[in-house]
């Protein structure tokens, strides 16, 4: 019998393997890479679904956004003002732009006659191809300091998911707020050729509908 069920797992081996590509749309690009899970894809009309996509760091990049928000950590109980960025903040080599100051920066709004505290601590790093700053809420409508640092370091280790919108017919991309929006609470606008995005709405028109998509003239 066991001899029997070894050669049933490994002949069904080879199918699950062929089948686990046909899942996911993989779009790679110099920081990071924008993957398509088809299994979710829900069709709403001929040409017209809603995909599920994740967004996440290649590992160059991720080190450095992980390093640098461990780093700024350290500056959340530290008086407003700019302090020298560590040495050994740099992760992606030699710096091609200047090693700019962390800054730490405090404000307080009302709102509901609550008085509510914020703080940030941010890093602009200097490399070309990392052109978003590094940042950290410290304090931020009343949640808790670890809360807010556990936060974004799961959106860098784990990446952006998002629920995006496709309409392969008329040259429409859009996403929503939340994965169980309405489907009228999509923002859907024409893809433009001079972005990313014709190419995002080319590849995954292309995986879910096996067919050439309409493109925007």
């Amino acid at each position: 019998m066991s001899l029997i069920w070894t050669i049933l797992l490994v002949a069904s081996c080879p199918t699950q393997a062929e089948d686990q590509p046909k899942r996911f749309l993989e779009i790679p690009a110099e920081n990071d890479s924008l993957t398509f899970d088809l299994k979710t894809v829900q069709f709403l009309s001929s040409g017209r679904f809603t995909v599920i996509s994740t967004r996440i760091d290649n590992p160059d990049v991720m080190k450095q956004q992980l390093k640098s928000l461990g780093v700024l950590k350290n500056y959340c109980g530290q008086r407003d003002g700019k302090y020298p960025a560590p040495a050994d903040l740099l992760q992606l080599g030699p710096p091609d732009l200047p090693i700019e100051q962390i800054e730490v920066k405090s404000s307080q709004t009302k709102a509901g006659g609550m008085t509510y505290a914020f703080k940030m601590v941010s890093w602009k790093h200097p490399y070309v191809r990392l052109a978003n700053p590094a940042y950290l809420h410290c304090k931020q409508w009343g949640r808790s300091e670890n809360d807010l640092y556990v936060e974004s370091h799961n959106l860098i280790a784990n990446g952006l998911r998002t629920k995006e919108l496709y309409d392969c017919k008329r040259g429409l991309s859009g996403s929503f707020m939340h994965d169980d929006d309405d489907i009228s609470k999509a923002f859907t606008a024409p893809v433009r050729k001079d972005t990313n995005g014709l190419a995002w709405y080319r590849a995954v028109c292309r995986a879910v509908m096996q067919e050439e998509p309409y493109l925007p003239e």
